[in-house]
């Protein structure tokens, strides 16, 4: 055949191949779906959800699923996809060499063992955390019992007991006597002195306080009389009495004694000087021959 006549076969046979093969792509392209499975197919090329819809059919993947049954002709409607597969478990760690004669147990009896250990570890969490106790407001401390008073002299001693302190450590008191000014006393001490006091009644309060600030004053003590503070002996009282005990005389006495002794020495003094002058006097008459008058 010759070569002219053999390359115009070819592009005969093309043309027809090409005629046939492209109105037939487009009709199967363009023809409606007789199955659900043409347009609702996932992994298809001609899926299409709205033709899939209209259909009645689902979308699916051909991968993990059967194709729905035809639908075509007032079919039934496609069931319910199915449910996905559960992923499978991780693997439980293998348990630890038993060193008795018993056997190991099965991987249905070890998913069991771990999930129940999750959900005891879960709840022993939830228990854990309903057993914490609360958060502790701090307040400022309680109010002391009264305080008691104890007199001595003039000297009046005032002891309390510690009160609750409202969840912050005690850093002081503060002491009033006849609710007057307070006296700051340090933490630790439940007891304070005054070493002397004027006469008169006396009742004593205290206030403890914290971080917070303070807290409520005590009831009043029961009120207690002081006679007075005693005076303090002189150096000189002192002197005297001391030589009173060594003499054995009252120290009065002794001196009016001492007083009677300088009266006595002033007047001898005087009466001397007196007589000295008189004879003076006597010794001048003498001599001149004239009376002697009495001077002073």
């Amino acid at each position: 055949m010759p070569k002219t006549a053999r390359s115009r076969l070819r592009t005969l046979a093309a043309t027809i191949v090409f005629t046939i093969s492209v109105p037939t792509f487009l009709l199967i392209w363009s023809a409606p779906a007789q199955a659900a499975g043409d347009v609702c197919d996932l992994c298809s090329i001609n899926f299409d959800l709205g033709a899939c819809d209209g259909l009645g059919g689902y979308p699916y993947d051909s991968t993990q699923e059967d194709p729905p049954p035809a639908i075509s002709g007032g079919g039934a409607p496609a069931p319910a996809p199915a449910p996905a597969p559960a992923p499978a478990p991780a693997p439980a760690p293998a348990p630890a060499p038993s060193t008795g004669g018993g056997t190991a147990t099965g991987s249905a009896g070890t998913s069991t063992g771990t999930s129940g250990s999750t959900a005891t570890s879960g709840t022993t969490d939830a228990a854990a955390t309903a057993n914490q106790p609360a958060a502790v407001v701090q307040t400022a401390p309680l109010a002391p019992t009264a305080p008691t008073l104890a007199a001595k002299g003039a000297s009046l001693t005032v002891t309390w007991a510690a009160p609750a302190d409202g969840g912050s450590p005690v850093t002081g008191y503060k002491l009033s006597l006849n609710n007057g000014t307070p006296i700051q006393i340090a933490a630790g001490t439940t007891t304070y002195t005054f070493p002397k006091l004027g006469a008169g009644a006396y009742t004593a309060t205290i206030i403890a306080t914290n971080a917070v600030g303070d807290g409520v004053v005590s009831p009043a003590s029961t009120s207690v009389k002081i006679a007075g503070a005693t005076a303090a002996p002189t150096a000189e009282a002192v002197e005297r009495t001391a030589a009173s005990t060594e003499t054995g005389a009252p120290s009065w006495l002794a001196g009016t004694g001492l007083l009677i002794a300088l009266v006595a020495v002033g007047a001898l003094a005087l009466l001397g000087q007196r007589l000295l002058r008189r004879r003076k006097a006597d010794a001048a008459t003498a001599t001149d021959g004239v009376p002697p008058t009495d001077a002073p």
